[in-house]
């Protein structure tokens, strides 16, 4: 009985093992490639940002906390600023995030996401006042 227990063991920590190297080397792909598309779009590549997300109030950073950018492009064209990252909260990513910096303020506010995402009460205020 306890030989059998070993072995289910051996197997189980065999098996984890293996998950752990998968998803390791899908990270890693995944860095690769943005690391590429920000070069050939002469984008600067950062591997975090603790401090970005800090910046936008609305949608996907309502909820749970501004988190932490992960796998971050940015790019600066005509005084605009462009954010492509992953948002990371509790050691996970929760989105991936497409953010426009202006120049100039601006009220507007606008988000898109897949219907299956519910949209927060903060975003749906602001879409209410922008078409209302």
């Amino acid at each position: 009985m306890s030989a059998t227990l070993i072995v289910v063991g051996i197997l189980v920590l065999a098996a984890g093992a293996v998950v752990l190297v998968v998803d390791a080397r899908r990270r890693a792909a995944r860095r690769r490639a943005r690391q590429a598309w920000a070069g050939h779009h002469s984008a600067r590549y950062a591997e975090a940002d603790p401090v970005l997300t800090g910046q936008w109030r609305y949608g996907v950073f309502t909820r749970g906390g501004s988190g932490r950018a992960r796998e971050l492009v940015s790019h600066e064209h005509e005084g605009s600023r462009l954010y492509l990252f992953d948002l990371e909260r509790g050691g996970g990513v929760v989105s991936t995030v497409l953010a426009l910096q202006r120049p100039t303020t601006s009220d507007t506010v606008l988000e898109l996401r897949l219907g299956s995402s519910a949209a927060s009460p903060e975003s749906a205020g602001a879409e209410s006042k922008e078409t209302g």
